[in-house]
């Protein structure tokens, strides 16, 4: 087990004799996606494992709002599935997780390099806070959001993305001067940072291509940025291209395996998972780096 070379402990799973009410949670892991290359035995581990997860964190609603049961084992199953062979002090110490139900304001703060401090409000889906709560918002949590069959739309599990985050804090993937951790942690460390230098060299030459009379930040320009391997959300910085290549992972992205196969590979030697691949291919409109 994974949890054993972590340092983690073998408590952090639930008993293997004892996996839990598996009826209750069976219909519901048939409808999470990301689950679908999970045999019996590990349905009925994931399903010991949400259960141990429901006791060890509280779910909460936010903004008047309180969550109803299945929301939470909704959340818990999708939290449950990277850490299947992780075991769920991978996560750390945290305890709460907050939902809103809508996206959610932040107030945040940043100064520039001659000192000037501004203010603004940014509009969240999603925030894992170090050392703090998971916060999700409701629109996010629907394990089929991504489930479209449309080829070219982008991978997204939001669950997976903020908890992905979780994992980064405890093992610092996303900072490859970072030294600990097994071969699985280093060569994930490794194969990320070769990943985001190379998505942000695609984004460069991309945007040098771009007709001047097309914003990147436009909607003209999306058909464009489709053509990269991974939602040009991944370039904001390391952590973020972690955690989008994580939603890319478990929803089965093409578009990941073909492009970046150490990547897909670290990520199954970490996370002990090989998750089915799907047809997530965009069409071939506009301009490509291969």
């Amino acid at each position: 087990m994974f949890s054993k070379w972590f340092g983690l402990g073998s408590a952090v799973s639930p008993d293997p004799d004892t996996p839990g009410p598996v009826a209750d949670w069976a219909d519901l892991i048939d409808d999470c996606p990301i689950a679908a290359h999970l045999d019996a035995a590990a349905r009925e581990r994931l399903a010991g494992l949400s259960e141990a997860f429901l006791t060890r964190h509280r779910i909460v609603g936010a903004a008047g709002w309180t969550p109803g049961e299945r929301i939470r084992r909704l959340v818990a199953c999708q939290a449950c599935i990277p850490v299947l062979e992780l075991g769920l002090a991978a996560y750390g110490d945290f305890v709460d997780v907050i939902i809103y139900p809508d996206e959610f304001r932040v107030r945040r703060q940043v100064t520039d390099p001659l000192g000037l401090e501004t203010e603004f409000d940014h509009v969240l889906a999603g925030e894992a806070m170090d050392h703090g709560p998971v916060v999700l918002s409701l629109p996010g949590l629907d394990p089929r959001a991504d489930d479209t069959g449309e080829p070219g739309d982008w991978p997204m599990n939001l669950v997976v993305h903020e908890f992905t985050h979780k994992l980064d804090q405890t093992f610092a993937l996303s900072h490859p001067d970072a030294r600990s951790g097994p071969d699985p942690i280093r060569a994930l460390r490794t194969t990320l940072a070769a990943t985001y230098d190379d998505l942000l060299e695609r984004i460069d030459w991309l945007e040098d291509k771009l007709p001047r009379d097309v914003d990147p930040e436009s909607p003209a320009a999306q058909a464009w940025f489709a053509t990269l391997p991974l939602d040009p959300y991944a370039a904001t910085d390391p952590a973020e291209c972690l955690a989008v290549a994580a939603e890319a992972f478990f929803s089965g992205s093409v578009r990941l395996a073909r492009n970046y196969p150490a990547l897909q590979e670290a990520l199954a030697g970490f996370f002990g998972q090989r998750p089915r691949l799907r047809d997530d291919v965009p069409a071939p409109v506009g301009p490509t780096t291969t």
